[in-house]
């Protein structure tokens, strides 16, 4: 997905629900995320992925030539992430009691080469333990949603927060792609294993994608498919 396109989902979510959507972007409509919201506690342990399946992959994605190259230019304007350490003292808390298999998924790497798709993978950890509560890593964490409102099936997708109250995430994990919106969104900010450093964020005010992902049926390319969350922080502290 391209710079443009992100900036504009994280600018609407920001402007709220007064501005009319930019063409390329569908916004929830006005009072849907007011009866959207959890009524429940997500299945932390058991909720399941939304990422749809992967038919095929663009030979592009192979082209790590052109990937190196693209690594290597400057950032193109943003705004700065937001620094800080937060005072979680109040707010931390444990969503479940992590069982010795959770925590060796959690903690533990198997070196592989190549996934099914041929893809290179790391063989190490890139980000250890020690390093969730610190910035830029205590900005990502994961999204529980449902799909259907108050139906007690949960859904998780990672997610992260790109400005105070702008959490981006895909467009897979806040609308079908059939014309249709999930809700109950609750965000863990560094979660690992049931740990939530910095509380569970539930307070959220409307979603947006891209009207390509909105209306297509689920078979748009992943990088068409952006989404941004509103949400409001249980603390004034940054993350």
């Amino acid at each position: 997905m391209n710079i443009f396109r992100l900036t504009t989902l994280a600018v609407l979510c920001m402007a709220g629900s007064v501005h009319a959507a930019p063409p390329g972007v569908v916004m929830m409509p006005a009072g849907q995320a007011g009866i959207s919201q959890a009524r429940s506690t997500p299945d932390y342990r058991h909720a399941l992925s939304a990422m749809p399946s992967v038919v095929s992959i663009p030979d592009q994605a192979f082209d790590f030539n052109a990937a190196a190259v693209k690594g290597k230019l400057s950032p193109e304007a943003w705004d700065n992430g937001r620094r800080g350490s937060a005072d979680a003292s109040g707010i931390a808390r444990r969503l479940f009691e992590a069982s010795a298999e959770d925590r060796l998924e959690s903690d533990s790497v198997t070196p592989y080469a190549v996934g099914t798709q041929g893809l290179q993978f790391t063989s190490s950890r890139l980000y250890p333990s020690q390093a969730d509560t610190s910035y830029p890593t205590s900005a990502t964490g994961k999204l529980w949603f449902e799909k259907v409102p108050g139906s007690g099936s949960w859904w998780v997708c990672s997610a992260s927060m790109i400005k105070p109250g702008i959490v981006l995430t895909a467009g897979h994990c806040v609308s079908s792609g059939s014309g249709s919106w999930y809700g109950s969104f609750q965000f863990v900010p560094a979660y690992r294993s049931g740990a939530a450093p910095y509380g569970t964020w539930t307070s959220w005010v409307t979603t947006t994608t891209t009207s390509e992902w909105f209306s297509g049926g689920g078979g748009v390319s992943i990088g068409s498919q952006g989404g941004a969350l509103t949400i409001s922080s249980p603390t004034t502290s940054a993350i």
